[in-house]
């Protein structure tokens, strides 16, 4: 499979909040060590950002299997945004659930950093777009 199906179906899937949107941060910063995305300034900051999201939630205590490796697969800044815009999504469901939660299974603190630092790489990409209000990421 390749990066771009494994994308759609990691974009469709359902499941627990924190481990899908782990999931969704680990292939899109995959997506975006492949050429030419990797070798974009955009693609750069936004990796580190992203980078530092899953640090976040690996330090939260959640963990999900292998990701998609680094392959010929050519990839587009554009097309890593659904991914962020999905991780995005599940991570602020997650930091609202947790925070009404009495005594939660996971500190709602880090999942909430790692939602602020997956906002960051979009900020990033919208600076490497060059039009970013065609790919508004709500």
């Amino acid at each position: 499979m390749g990066w771009h199906a494994r994308t759609a179906e990691l974009i469709e899937a359902g499941g627990p909040e924190l481990e899908s949107a782990l999931l969704l941060l680990e292939h899109a910063a995959s997506g975006l060590l492949h050429e030419p995305a990797g070798t974009d300034h955009a693609g750069v900051m936004a990796v580190a950002e992203v980078h530092l999201a899953v640090f976040r939630l690996h330090a939260s205590g959640v963990q999900v299997g292998p990701v998609f490796e680094v392959g010929p697969d050519w990839v587009e800044l554009a097309e890593v945004r659904p991914l962020l815009v999905a991780a995005e999504e599940r991570l602020v469901t997650a930091v609202q659930r947790l925070a009404s939660d009495r005594g939660p299974a996971v500190d709602p603190e880090p999942v909430a950093y790692a939602a602020m630092y997956t906002r960051l790489a979009l900020t990033a990409l919208d600076r490497g777009t060059p039009n970013p209000t065609v790919l508004d990421h709500g």
